[in-house]
């Protein structure tokens, strides 16, 4: 993963500084050639599955609910900054893991399920 150098793993009940880097992964490369990479303003469609880093606990799962891919529109703040800025130049098909610091999720407020200062996971598919 991209900016991985913490002394914390997933699930070993710590979180990453809030101010740590964001971390992406490719976990599954696109098949297309060549990639068209999603840009800023461009609607794409995602499935994703959401963890807390400290202990993997899932707190939210588009697959699971069986749900349509979500749609969003990059950049443009529908999301959590880390969502916005780790899918920026994913391709159809692909799937990344972020590794998203508070800063980056959702600070020191929280929300349900996420207290103040969670680092969060996220397994993301690229459908459109």
């Amino acid at each position: 993963l991209i900016g991985a150098a913490a002394s914390t793993q997933e699930g070993d009940g710590a979180n990453l500084p809030s101010s740590a880097p964001l971390r992406v992964g490719v976990t599954r490369r696109a098949v297309e050639s060549p990639c068209v990479g999603a840009k800023p303003g461009e609607r794409i469609a995602v499935s994703y599955e959401a963890r807390l880093y400290k202990s993997g606990a899932v707190i939210d799962s588009s697959i699971e609910r069986g749900e349509e891919p979500f749609e969003f529109t990059v950049g443009a703040g529908q999301v959590l900054k880390g969502l916005d800025q780790g899918l920026l130049g994913i391709c159809a098909g692909e799937a990344r893991k972020l590794v998203v610091p508070s800063d980056l999720g959702y600070g020191a407020r929280g929300a349900a399920g996420v207290e103040g200062g969670d680092t969060l996971v996220f397994d993301v598919t690229r459908y459109s």
